[in-house]
């Protein structure tokens, strides 16, 4: 945070397998904007959605909402890819 404002950050949803955590899907600020990737078995990027014209904070609240509500569908693509 600078002055009250969020100027970067990262959202990960993980899961646990075999006693391995990986991450399924992730919003951050990388490369300067706003973005969510959705990542397959092997660690790839399956689908990148941008969000350059929301301010960093509220899409923050908006992964921390979507991972909340809709974790079970990033999980069931994560498993068959």
């Amino acid at each position: 945070m600078a002055e009250g404002r969020v100027v970067y950050f990262c959202v990960r949803l993980m899961i646990e397998e075999d006693g391995s955590t990986f991450c399924i899907a992730r919003y951050d600020t990388a490369h300067g904007v706003a973005h969510r990737d959705i990542l397959n078995r092997r660690g790839q990027v399956i689908e990148k959605r941008w969000f350059p014209d929301i301010p960093f904070e509220e899409v923050l609240n908006l992964a921390t909402d979507d991972f909340k509500l809709n974790y079970s569908q990033y999980e069931t693509t994560w498993e068959k890819t």
